[in-house]
């Protein structure tokens, strides 16, 4: 019991030195009290944030892999897009053929 009431005075003197009274002092020692008459609910909160802590951390990671790394090519400075500035009827912008990317690849 004793335990408690000084942990209550460090954070009083911590906070500012708060009255004895005061809200947050009150909800402090009601919290101390409900921990001690049910001490197998305090793993809960941890549990749950260690477990939403790991779950990001794995969907980071896969995102990190699939997406965030930079392409695997010999020289990424003379990569560039081809795309023909016709629309379709979709207004779609559509894409070259390989016959026609090796025809205008070899008129450059």
């Amino acid at each position: 019991m004793q335990f408690w009431y000084d942990w209550a005075l460090f954070v009083q003197q911590m906070a500012g030195g708060l009255l004895i009274g005061d809200p947050f002092c009150n909800d402090l020692r009601f919290g101390m009290r409900m921990l001690r008459k049910n001490p197998a609910s305090l793993p809960w909160p941890y549990l749950t944030l260690a477990l939403g802590i790991g779950r990001n951390t794995a969907i980071f990671t896969a995102f990190d892999a699939l997406a965030c790394v930079p392409r695997q090519v010999k020289d990424p400075d003379r990569l560039a897009i081809f795309s023909s500035s016709r629309s379709t009827r979709t207004n779609v912008k559509g894409g070259f053929s390989y016959p026609v990317y090796c025809l205008l690849s070899r008129t450059q």
